[in-house]
């Protein structure tokens, strides 16, 4: 009996055991992402008519072969992480766009290859995972099935990682926080959630459908019954290499104190505000100012907004469209200039700092919110009956002077966007204006960021050659005033 009544027991032990451990079993299995995702997006459906942007296609079913080469090539450099994949859930139309939507923030974090692998990640899994159903779910299109909306699921852990290695990371044009212009407000300000709030907004006209992001690191089930898994690529640290990029500099992780801040005398300066309060720059460069102020007595620009607003906005001369034309002949000028003294001749090209993306010379003035083209100053918008001027450069001006971080500014469809990357905001090209009143500015101020003369002998010879040429121009343009600041000593 005792022989029966073990038998019995150890049965039954065996079967609760076997029990618990297939229910374990079955728990954990649910709480792991299936691993046969699929696409919810693939292809351009054409493009949205208000924005003016590509607009995806809504579609399920498995990723395809990615063969066009010029495609596979920008897959391979802005999305390495998926440069093994052979299928994928973007075509060469979608890889495009994402080149281009990602060309503003690689000009702000590409000084730091570890932070702009991570923010690109979020985007370069967006668009061409081959399991984009592991963690994002298309929640609204239209009748011809273009996506309006998504809800893409993040772990804390990648948020968490992508943030901390941008956060501290400085735009070279003006050595402000990058992740203040991609998070919408002050860099104190922001968080992982709210970086990724502002990035899904489509109010900020770079993305085409709008995109909730949820910062989570459990499964998400959502109306529809569909389990989203959250997206866990790995965030690289901010002070790890890249690839065959160097690592990030200490100034740009954070890491420890780096010296970069030198403050300049306010001896001489024709106005109080300006971008020389506190001159930030890269380790070894400095700014170089020219302050052009317009002389004699000129009337203010009555400009009016468009129609059907009655208002208008007054600008000062120093705005005027034909100023503007001079101003950026002479800036072309100086960019040309080589000098020569002994056996050593240097152009600009030799001692600036060149842009992280374009490479080209950071100068930083008002033009460069019309990429330093006199046909982009001249262009305008007329309405139907070709009456009304819709929109003109002084339209332009202004959002720039509120969004200079604007890539496309319909409907002139011109950048705010310098050519070196990066972002020229209002306070680093004008004085003279009163609190965020830009328009009422009276000067322009031209800034070359270059190898510090006082420590560079090549440098030396272009500062000195530019001061002799400014004097001759000044001599033959008696209506300009231009006071030349170098580098404080």
């Amino acid at each position: 009996m005792a022989d029966v009544m073990y038998v019995a027991a150890r049965d039954l032990f065996c079967f609760l055991l076997l029990f618990v451990t297939v229910s374990v079993c079955k728990d954990r299995r649910q709480a792991v992402p299936p691993g046969n995702g699929h696409c919810v997006m693939y292809g351009i459906c054409g493009v949205d008519p208000v924005t003016g942007m590509s607009v995806f296609c809504a579609y399920t079913g498995p990723p395809k072969p990615l063969t066009d080469p010029t495609a596979r090539s920008v897959l391979d450099e802005w999305c390495p992480d998926f440069a093994h994949h052979t299928d994928t859930c973007c075509d060469a139309l979608q890889l495009r766009w994402l080149k281009f939507m990602l060309s503003v923030p690689d000009q702000l974090l590409g000084i730091c290859p570890a932070c702009n692998h991570n923010f690109r990640n979020i985007f370069c899994n967006m668009v061409c995972s081959p399991k984009q159903s592991d963690f994002i779910a298309v929640t609204s299109t239209t009748s011809r099935h273009s996506v309006t909306a998504i809800k893409y699921d993040v772990s804390t852990t990648f948020a968490d990682g992508m943030f901390n290695s941008c956060k501290e990371v400085r735009m070279p044009s003006s050595g402000e926080r990058a992740i203040s212009v991609l998070c919408g407000r002050p860099s104190d300000k922001c968080s992982p959630k709210r970086l990724l709030d502002y990035i899904g907004n489509t109010n900020t006209g770079q993305i085409p459908f709008s995109t909730q992001f949820n910062v989570t690191d459990n499964p998400d089930t959502i109306p529809s019954g569909v389990t989203l898994y959250p997206m866990n690529a790995t965030a690289i640290p901010c002070s790890s290499p890249f690839g065959n990029r160097s690592k990030c500099s200490c100034r740009d992780c954070g890491a420890v104190p780096c010296p970069t801040t030198t403050q300049a005398p306010v001896p001489a300066y024709p106005c109080t505000n300006g971008p020389w309060d506190v001159i930030q720059e890269v380790p070894g460069y400095a700014s170089l100012h020219l302050v052009i102020q317009r002389l004699g007595n000129h009337s203010e620009v009555k400009h009016f907004y468009p129609p059907p607003s009655l208002k208008s906005i007054m600008f000062q001369s120093v705005f005027e469209k034909e100023f503007l034309h001079q101003v950026l002949d002479l800036q072309t000028k100086i960019q040309t200039l080589n000098f020569t003294k002994g056996s050593t001749r240097v152009s600009l090209e030799d001692i600036c700092l060149h842009g992280q993306v374009a490479k080209h010379c950071t100068v930083r003035s008002v033009l460069q919110y019309f990429q330093n083209s006199n046909h982009n100053v001249d262009k305008k918008v007329m309405d139907p009956s070709g009456f009304f001027v819709m929109a003109d450069f002084l339209d332009h001006l202004l959002t720039c002077f509120r969004h200079p971080e604007t890539v496309l500014d319909p409907p002139l469809n011109i950048s705010c966007v310098p050519d070196y990357g990066g972002v020229v905001k209002p306070s680093q090209i004008f004085c003279g204006y009163d609190g965020s009143n830009y328009q009422n500015s009276t000067a322009l101020v031209m800034t070359f960021v270059l190898k510090n003369p006082r420590v560079s002998a090549a440098a030396a010879v272009w500062t000195e050659g530019l001061r002799s040429f400014i004097k001759t121009w000044q001599d033959a343009h008696s209506d300009v005033k231009i006071t030349f600041f170098e580098p404080p000593k």
